[in-house]
């Protein structure tokens, strides 16, 4: 939650933010910051995320 309030100052909006998806509802810019894409060999645990 402390990573979306440092989002929020340092760009300077409102950030909404789903946390039964973890996505960021309102700037979907700022979705690739909070979880990036998982490497191929590196899936391990991806479907407890869901």
């Amino acid at each position: 939650m402390s990573l979306l309030g440092v989002f929020s100052q340092k760009f300077n909006t409102k950030i909404e933010y789903d946390a039964a998806i973890m996505r960021i509802t309102n700037q979907p810019g700022l979705q690739p910051y909070v979880k990036e894409d998982v490497r191929e060999g590196w899936a391990y645990g991806e479907d407890l995320r869901r």
